[in-house]
């Protein structure tokens, strides 16, 4: 009975052994996997400011600086048209002629009616002076003429509204009229666009805007290649939720009608040179809402957000997120996530970051 249990127990201790040396043998060969694993190597340049000017290029579009809707404001038969369709008029000259002989009819009855009132007011003047006549039958004579006067004007001013004039010098639109055509009160018929005088609309990056509202060098490339220099642009307090730009307008005069309304031109910036940290672009990783930029902290990669300003062909401004001497990773940026330890190499420095 004891041989038997004295031979249990050395089988128990050489299992518990074969077991201990199973696991020492596991965690040692982990061990040394895990030591073996290299860091994943990585480009990357260090981050410093530069005074660079680039040239900045935005789409535009020239719409008429003004556009109404000719409206009659009296319903009548067309008598005359004396416009063309796209062609010029000027400043109060008469474009279409309505009848008015309903009109004038009412105001000769209204210059008569007033004719009477007034000789009847003038002749009790002095009779009421005198004691002759009451003052109140003088003051109703006297009112009378006064409202007859009024509604000679308002016949005269029905009649001036058969004459249909230009409220400004420009282009008239095409349109369907005929003379003896009937016309209603409020129904448009054709345009007028001033077209010697264009609004230029583009929208501008936030980054962007200090420059514009800086005046700094700004033109637009005409269809014909001809530059035309920008000055006094307009910028709306508004940006837009996506993409954060603002609408920029811009007054261009065309008197020699180089430029036509709904040309789409280049609108050419050329910023102040200034100092800021700037960035190889295939540095930026885009995201759903802004920029990433994959940097080194402790031998480890870090991502952090940036706003992007001006770029040129191979490089980007960093106008937030960044500080000149950052090591900023530019290849292997799919592979890494971020607390990811890396061995960077500087490129044109011809050395290794551990």
């Amino acid at each position: 009975m004891k041989v038997t249990l004295r031979i249990l127990l050395v089988l128990l201790a050489i299992i518990l052994g074969l077991a201990a040396f199973k696991w020492l043998s596991s965690n040692s060969s982990s061990t040394n996997n895990s030591a073996a694993k290299p860091k994943p190597k990585v480009d990357g340049v260090i981050a410093s400011s530069e005074s660079l000017s680039p040239t900045v290029e935005f789409s535009g579009e020239f719409l008429p600086s003004q556009t109404i809707e000719v409206i009659p404001e009296v319903s009548g038969k067309i008598q005359s048209i004396l416009v063309q369709e796209g062609g010029t008029v000027s400043k109060g000259q008469v474009m279409v002629v309505l009848d008015d002989q309903e009109w004038r009819a009412g105001m000769e009855k209204a210059e008569a009616n007033y004719a009477l009132a007034k000789t009847k007011a003038e002749r009790l003047k002095p009779l009421a002076e005198n004691g002759s006549v009451s003052k109140l039958e003088y003051e109703e004579a006297f009112y009378s003429a006064q409202q007859r006067a009024a509604e000679l004007n308002l016949a005269s001013i029905q009649v001036n509204r058969c004459q249909i004039k230009a409220p400004f010098s420009g282009k008239i639109g095409l349109f369907q009229l005929s003379p003896g055509q009937f016309v209603k009160a409020g129904e448009p018929l054709f345009q007028l666009l001033n077209t010697q005088e264009l609004d230029l609309l583009f929208q501008v990056p936030s980054a962007y805007l200090p420059y514009v509202q800086a005046n700094d060098s700004m033109w637009i490339r005409l269809p014909n290649n001809q530059l035309k220099g920008i000055s006094s642009p307009r910028i709306s307090p508004n940006l837009d939720a996506d993409y954060r730009n603002s609408m920029v307008k811009a007054r261009i005069l065309n008197p020699n009608g180089d430029a036509h309304a709904g040309d789409v031109v280049q609108v050419i910036l050329k910023p102040t040179s200034k100092s800021s940290v700037w960035i190889p672009s295939q540095a930026v990783i885009p995201q759903i809402r802004g920029f990433n930029v994959a940097i080194v902290k402790s031998a480890k990669a870090v991502f952090v957000p940036v706003e992007l300003g001006a770029r040129t062909e191979n490089k980007v401004e960093i106008i937030k997120g960044l500080n000149p001497g950052d090591t900023v990773l530019t290849s292997g940026l799919l592979q890494i996530k971020p607390g990811d330890s890396i061995s960077v190499h500087l490129k044109n420095q011809g050395s290794t970051l551990p």
